[in-house]
């Protein structure tokens, strides 16, 4: 699918009522590309997340965002998160994040917990964090990192062949 040049939101998920909860939604080989405000929003936690084959690129807020909320067992594949005014990736915590053969660049930040507003490639509030065969790359301004962990708990943190580099501040810190 194809979701661009929204006035708001490409994709909004954003309802507290028990009744309308997403327990598990896939996103796969689809362009979310231009949009006013972020190219999808969630406003409930979310229990399993995966974002294949797909680009979430040049939106106005975030890529992909949980602004308020918790995301359980997250899987990004395969996917290009760019260009994002203020983020690529954003939620309040993450509870199992994986993210493989992706590029996560050019964002203002990459992957970030929303309560900072420092610039980052990846940073999160997380259980347990792995990037594997990815590139992040050119995210942030002065302060910028490729992955920002600081202050936050991270139970277990594995980089296997991916490529951090050319962000504003530090590479993994």
């Amino acid at each position: 699918c194809t979701i661009r040049e929204n006035g708001g939101n490409g994709i909004e998920f954003d309802d507290a009522t028990a009744a309308n909860e997403v327990d598990s939604l896939t996103i796969s080989s689809c362009v979310v590309r231009g949009n006013d405000e972020s190219g999808v929003l969630f406003g409930d936690d979310v229990v399993d997340l995966t974002l294949t084959e797909t680009t979430v690129a040049d939106n106005g807020v975030a890529g992909v965002t949980a602004p308020e909320n918790e995301i359980t067992d997250a899987l990004i594949e395969g996917c290009t998160i760019a260009n994002n005014d203020f983020g690529g990736i954003g939620f309040e915590a993450i509870d199992g994040l994986r993210i493989r053969d992706s590029a996560i660049e050019g964002n203002f930040d990459g992957v970030n917990d929303s309560e900072f507003t420092d610039p980052a490639g990846v940073r999160a509030l997380v259980r347990d964090l792995t990037i594997e065969r990815s590139r992040i790359e050119d995210n942030g301004e002065s302060l910028g990192a490729g992955v920002r962990l600081l202050g936050n708990r991270v139970e277990s943190l594995a980089v296997l062949n991916s490529v951090i580099a050319d962000n504003a501040g530090f590479g993994v810190v």
